[in-house]
């Protein structure tokens, strides 16, 4: 179907002629009066002079000098831009006869275009989208593209927007995750949603769009923005850009406001955004400029990392989330911010205490690494996440009134006791570098997270009331043996650290999948043979050679078949059989006096780091997928990579090689650099 079938409503340049014809109701046709402009534009700046104007049998003829062009006749009953529409095919000559229906008829006459797009890509792309062409319809036409509404060339590693200006119908146009650098979207009038996040734009124009309502220009290299001549605008989005200054004294509907990751900008004007609801102003160098003294509707606020030594937020009565980590603050005042919900000012200077007496809506509280002596809270029924990590002088906050706490985090504080026998509600506990020597959760049925790591005098744990746990961190205490035999929902354990732990039972913790015991020197052995869930494993000892576990000669994973990560290290093993181990993607088993490994099994390994053994030899010829191979200092003298071409790093330093044998097209110059 063409567009003569079904003629779009849509304006037309008002750029052309307009010719009048009215109709004598006592006979039709009989006596006509013709009136207009004999001299008009085409569209290309050239004089368009109609030369015949005439009444026909079916309706009206109308000639015109200029031949160079394709022309294209609109009619409408009025003068309104809206009402009119394409009457005509696209003419290649200078005449056009047509009927009119109406008693009052205007009539225009536009040049028509050819279409040229920069980017072949994109043109392919607006060609895609186009509905319904005019006729003839194997050519293509500007005017093919003004009815579209929406647009979307996302994704297609675009460079040059050129073109975009015969879309002047556009509603919604998206173009992220390309590599535009300019976008000029001035002739879109009507736009009211643009996306144009993920390119490296520099100039972006949208002066033309008074009814742009939607913008995301995220993630580009833009230095400035103009958003003065779209007032409708409701949700900007200009996060991680490179401006300064952000002017946004026109935008009075504006309601939502992300333009965190501009670290250079210093000034924001939002004095007249009275509708703003939420802000993120993050990771900027607003410091104390930042004013939202004239927003009473803002909701939610984060404002970390932008060097602030103060806030002043008593202005704004509806807010109910404030994050504004990360600062300089002293003092936090917050009384007049009673619908407060969650409150995040981790990582600031703030000392005394923090009163949260008027805050009784709270249920997130995070004060991790300042300097507080002492917490007031109000609403102690409804807080359910507390982190008050970090606070060296706050070591007798008590927790018996936060009856719904369902995530407590008080690491580093110094404490030497925690009584969290009135939080039943429990799920999730951190406690660690700390200096406790014992706990009690038999009042804690649903506690499924514990990190108690890090406290050097805990020496016993009462696992059978750990029965709901998950996930347990209890490394670098002073455990002698450590039974989770009452611990069978356990998914993931950490007990490294603990230079005392001689015996570990994880026997009936079929449900593990993560593993991590390293720097247990005194450790004589593990049995996985029933973890057979297990996908992660490391084993050994720990960075710079601490820890080692010298009475671990063997282990056993011929049951662990679903084992992809595995870490084996400083540990004095001969052999360690991997062919029941095909899913492994990571082996490293460094320091361990291997003189051999067998990998032939192991078809989808990807990283391979069996430095500092005793190997004599290396096959890896099955391996291919490999894209790592560490084999430094062993007592190798050949290795063949010719079927390792997924290969980006090599490295045999240590070794007295004398024969590489590799597989490239160019073999004198290497895809990836060989360490010798």
């Amino acid at each position: 179907m063409s567009r003569l079938d079904s003629p779009p409503v849509h304006p037309v340049r008002a750029d052309a002629l307009t010719i009048r014809r009215r109709h004598l109701k006592t006979t039709r046709l009989a006596s006509v009066i013709l009136a207009g402009i004999l001299m008009a534009s085409n569209g290309f700046g050239q004089p368009l002079e109609v030369t015949d104007m005439k009444v026909t049998p079916g309706g009206i003829s109308l000639g015109w000098s200029s031949v160079t062009d394709r022309y294209i006749v609109a009619q409408s009953p009025s003068l309104t831009a809206g009402s009119f529409q394409y009457v005509s095919a696209v003419l290649s000559s200078n005449k056009w006869t047509g009927p009119v229906n109406t008693d009052s008829a205007f009539f225009r006459i536009r040049a028509v275009r050819r279409p040229s797009f920069a980017d072949a890509k994109l043109g392919s792309a607006a060609r895609s989208a186009i509905p319904v062409k005019y006729e003839p319809t194997n050519e293509v036409y500007d005017i093919d593209f003004e009815a579209i509404e929406a647009f979307d060339f996302s994704g297609r590693a675009i460079t040059n927007a050129a073109g975009i200006e015969y879309f002047t119908g556009l509603d919604s146009l998206l173009c992220f995750s390309n590599s535009l650098r300019r976008l000029d979207l001035s002739a879109s009038t009507r736009l009211a949603r643009l996306d144009c996040r993920h390119n490296i734009l520099t100039n972006l124009s949208v002066s033309g769009s008074a009814r742009l309502a939607q913008l995301d220009c995220s993630e580009n290299q833009l230095k400035a923005l103009d958003l003065s001549g779209n007032p409708a605008l409701t949700l900007l989005n200009c996060g991680t850009n490179q401006l300064g200054s952000l002017d946004l004294s026109s935008n009075t509907e504006l309601q939502r406001l992300g333009c965190y990751g501009n670290l250079t900008l210093t000034n924001l004007n939002i004095s007249q955004s009275a509708r703003l609801r939420a802000l993120n102003c993050g990771s900027s160098s607003l410091s104390n400029r930042l004013d939202v003294s004239h927003n009473p509707l803002l909701t939610n606020l984060a404002c970390s990392s932008i060097k602030a030594t103060r806030l002043d937020v008593s202005a704004n009565a509806s807010l109910t989330s404030l994050e504004c980590a990360n600062n300089l603050m002293t003092n936090l005042n917050v009384s007049q911010n009673l619908n407060l919900v969650r409150l995040g000012c981790r990582g600031n200077l703030l000392t005394n205490t923090l009163d949260l007496s008027s805050n009784t809506r709270l249920t997130e509280l995070d004060v991790y690494a300042n300097r507080l002596t002492n917490i007031i809270i109000g609403g102690t029924a409804n807080l359910t996440r507390l982190d008050i990590g970090s606070n060296s002088k706050l070591k007798g906050f008590d927790t018996t009134r936060l009856t719904n706490l369902t995530e407590l985090s008080c690491a580093n504080n110094g404490l030497t006791t925690l009584n969290v026998a009135s939080n039943r509600a429990l799920t999730s506990l951190s406690c660690p570098y700390n200096s406790l020597t014992s706990f009690d959760f038999s009042r804690n049925p649903v506690l499924e997270r514990l990190d108690c790591s890090g406290n050097p005098n805990l020496s016993s744990l009462n696992l059978s009331s750990l029965a709901a746990a998950k996930r347990l961190y209890v490394g670098s205490c002073k455990f002698s043996t450590l039974d989770f035999s009452p611990n069978t929902k356990l998914e993931e354990l950490n007990c490294s650290g603990n230079s005392l732990l001689t015996s570990l039972n994880i026997l009936r913790c079929t449900n593990l999948t993560s593993l991590t015991c390293t720097e247990n020197p005194s450790l004589l052995g593990v049995d996985l043979s029933a973890n057979t869930r297990l996908e992660s494993l490391s084993l050994g000892g720990g960075p710079n050679g601490m820890g080692a576990i010298t009475g671990i000669s063997s282990v056993n994973l011929i049951h662990n078949t679903q084992l992809k990560t595995l870490h084996i290290t400083l540990c004095p093993m001969g052999v360690v059989d991997l062919s029941r181990n095909s899913e492994l993607i990571t082996v490293d088993i460094d320091n361990t006096r291997m003189g051999f490994v067998n990998v032939s099994d192991n078809l989808k390994l990807q990283e391979l780091y069996v430095n500092n053994n005793r190997l004599g030899s290396l096959d890896i010829s099955q391996n291919t997928q490999l894209k790592t191979v560490n084999c430094s200092y062993n007592l190798l003298t050949r290795l063949d990579i010719s079927a390792n071409t997924n290969l980006t790093y090599v490295n045999l330093s240590g070794n007295a090689v004398t024969e590489i044998v590799v597989w490239w097209p160019n073999p004198t110059k290497l895809p990836y650099p060989i360490t010798l």
